[in-house]
């Protein structure tokens, strides 16, 4: 299974998660912001059960929209989590053996680990 964390093309601004990046070890860029959403969603399935052993995780910044930046639903809709399961002895993600499921996009807002807190709650 491959985690893989995505950003819209927003420049990392905000001094929360800029401290928040660097206290993970992350640059304060999208980069590493995408890098740390996959790394939360990986958290959170190891914490349901699904063993590490099992999990990479990726960040791919800006690089793969799914959507248009110049507006507020687009930049939106970029700030995802994509996770791509891999049968045994399958090929690696983007090789074209996987399955994408993408992340379920909460009601009211895409959510994530973008711009906010500490705690988990990155909106």
């Amino acid at each position: 299974m491959t985690v893989v964390g995505h950003t819209d093309t927003v420049r990392v601004a905000k001094p929360t998660t800029i401290a928040t990046l660097q206290r993970l070890g992350k640059d304060p860029t999208n980069q590493g912001l995408s890098e740390a959403r996959a790394e939360a969603v990986a958290g959170i399935l190891r914490a349901g059960g699904v063993s590490a052993g099992r999990m990479t995780t990726q960040g791919r910044g800006p690089d793969e929209p799914i959507a248009d930046n110049s507006s507020v639903a687009g930049k939106a809709r970029n700030r995802r989590v994509e996770i791509f399961l891999t049968p045994a002895g399958g090929k690696a993600p983007g090789s074209g053996g996987e399955e994408m499921i993408p992340a379920p996009v909460p009601a009211g807002g895409a959510g994530g680990f973008d711009s906010g807190g500490v705690d988990g709650s990155f909106q």
